[in-house]
């Protein structure tokens, strides 16, 4: 394992305060819980399961995926190009990516 790549604060303010935000406890667990939120609903699914559900699920991923992008965003405004020095980044900017490509097909 390579130890996690440190990104050391910007000296905006602006971009310092956003950078405190993303680096902060409280929006890892924030997007953890989202994931974890994501991961169930895309586990949904039954035979005969009504036309209401479907809707609300979709949405639903809607919105996952809107809370993904603005992550993505967040964290390239606060980190800037050394957002995707780091792996898990460029994996969950990919995905943000696909996901965008592929609902818009």
């Amino acid at each position: 394992m390579k130890p996690k790549i440190w990104m050391s604060p910007p000296t905006n303010r602006l971009r310092k305060c956003v950078y405190d935000m993303v680096t902060s406890l409280k929006f890892e667990v924030f997007i953890l819980i989202v994931i974890c939120l994501n991961t169930l609903t895309l586990c949904i699914k039954w035979p005969e399961m009504s036309c209401e559900v479907e809707i609300a699920l979709s949405w639903a991923n809607v919105s996952f995926l809107a809370i993904f992008g603005i992550e993505a965003g967040v964290k390239i405004a606060a980190f800037g190009r050394r957002y995707f020095k780091d792996n898990w980044n460029n994996f969950d900017f990919t995905i943000v990516v696909l996901s965008v490509l592929i609902g818009t097909v």
